[in-house]
């Protein structure tokens, strides 16, 4: 809210954290986990003084856990970061945005090149847009396709 008041009441702010978490894959119990997760995350944020009060104050939560990236977004046992970030998983080491066994297949998105967060994804949308103009003997994509969008 700092950036854009919109985003709650006014004299209230909106705050997001990013905790990352192991994928359903662990056999963790996310329904029962995430709450306690959420508590000690808001805990620690004010009791280590980076929002001080902030449990006193606080007049809404909301928590996403793995069972919503698998069950919701369809993400492979709900993992929301793709493939795991080592370096033979990264940029040019993801999968290719052109399939290799299937004629006509492209892929886009945090798993594929060029990786995960939003710049990345709009990126590989970019390069997969371009490798279907390729494909497809297009000289020159249609005027506005290609072009970044601020």
């Amino acid at each position: 809210t700092l950036t854009d008041p919109s985003l709650a009441p006014p004299g209230h702010h909106a705050a997001y954290t990013l905790i990352p978490v192991p994928h359903n894959g662990s056999g963790l119990d996310w329904g029962r986990l995430g709450p306690e997760y959420l508590e000690k995350a808001l805990r620690y944020l004010d009791e280590a003084g980076y929002l001080p009060g902030l449990m006193d104050r606080l007049v809404y939560t909301h928590f996403i856990t793995p069972d919503y990236f698998q069950w919701t977004l369809n993400s492979h046992l709900g993992n929301a970061f793709g493939p795991e970030p080592v370096l033979w998983q990264t940029a040019s080491f993801r999968p290719k945005n052109r399939s290799e066994d299937v004629k006509g297949l492209y892929l886009v998105g945090q798993s594929y090149q060029p990786g995960a967060g939003l710049p990345s994804v709009m990126m590989s949308a970019k390069m997969t847009a371009r490798l279907i103009a390729h494909d497809l003997g297009l000289e020159k994509a249609p005027k506005g396709l290609l072009e970044a969008r601020g």
